[in-house]
């Protein structure tokens, strides 16, 4: 995903550079170095990136990547893709542990797992397939190896809002906000747009208006460029992070389908003007996406 400048710096410091000792010990953790995610140590305490439920690994997987002390939770999602309910099973492994407890049974996310120095406890996903939620959450290539797919962790480190499959797909805002109205569980939504032009600062008196929206309504740590455009009877207001408006003049051709990952919000009693806070957009389809980069791991 496209980051601003601040979330990059806070996603540069997550993914600390893993020290040379630990390569040498672990041959996957070397092979798969760009994928693996060093999980910071509160106190000396690993706390669970995720949810799930203890499975042991095969033998000959943990001797073969010399994971040392580890943890393993596998993890269910249901999730919507190409209009359908799709599930998807995972394994989050971490690796390099000084000490657990865990034994059996289910862990919550945010738990204590067991105990690692700074910089020594690793995180890697692994799965058996390239499912479209692994791969389309995924920031970076997927490997194969001991007859697994591993995934980077990163995904596991966001929020809900970084996550592509957790949008429901909608053409419009308008059509967004009915299923809101209608009790719709949600306001994450990929919208199918096409836009007469590229983004344009925000006034003064709007700025003082999005005071109102602070990150936990938006999912974002600030705006600074807008769209605005009607949608049947409805008013709708595009707001963009910061340095998107650049990467919209770069890559955006106004006139073209677009597909934004937002927040729809509405903004006055009457339901007559709707407030979108986009986070990320693709010049594609999700699916098309998928199929791209499904072959590309193929080859």
């Amino acid at each position: 995903m496209r980051k601003s400048s601040t979330a990059a710096c806070i996603l540069l410091a997550l993914l600390t550079i893993v020290s040379c000792g630990n390569a040498g010990r672990n041959p996957l953790f070397a092979q798969l170095a760009q994928l693996t995610v060093v999980l910071p140590a509160e106190e000396g305490r690993i706390l669970s990136p995720v949810a799930g439920t203890l499975v042991d690994l095969p033998a000959a997987l943990v001797r073969e990547a010399a994971l040392g002390r580890h943890v393993a939770m596998e993890t269910t999602v249901e999730y919507r893709f190409a209009s359908k309910v799709e599930t998807t099973r995972y394994v989050t492994v971490i690796g390099n542990l000084e000490k657990t407890t865990l034994k059996k049974g289910a862990v919550e996310k945010g738990s204590d797992i067991g105990t690692a120095r700074e910089g020594q406890a690793f995180m890697l996903v692994m799965a058996e397939g390239l499912d479209s939620y692994l791969v389309c959450s995924a920031t970076k290539r997927p490997e194969n190896r001991l007859d697994r797919w591993w995934y980077s962790g990163e995904f596991l480190l966001d929020t809900p809002d970084s996550l592509w499959l957790n949008y429901l797909n909608e053409t419009s805002a308008a059509t967004a906000l009915a299923q809101m109205l209608a009790g719709g569980k949600t306001n994450r939504y990929l919208l199918n747009l096409e836009l007469s032009g590229h983004p344009v600062p925000i006034p003064a008196d709007m700025a003082v208006e999005l005071t109102a929206y602070d990150e936990n309504r938006t999912g974002l740590d600030g705006v600074e460029s807008m769209h605005t455009f009607k949608d049947g009877d409805k008013t709708v207001v595009i707001f963009w992070p910061p340095d998107f408006s650049g990467y919209l003049r770069d890559e955006y051709v106004p006139g073209r389908p677009i597909w934004i990952f937002s927040k729809v919000i509405p903004c006055d009693t009457d339901y007559r003007k709707v407030y979108v806070f986009a986070r990320e957009f693709l010049l594609e389809p999700l699916e098309s996406l998928y199929a791209s980069r499904l072959e590309s791991y193929r080859q």
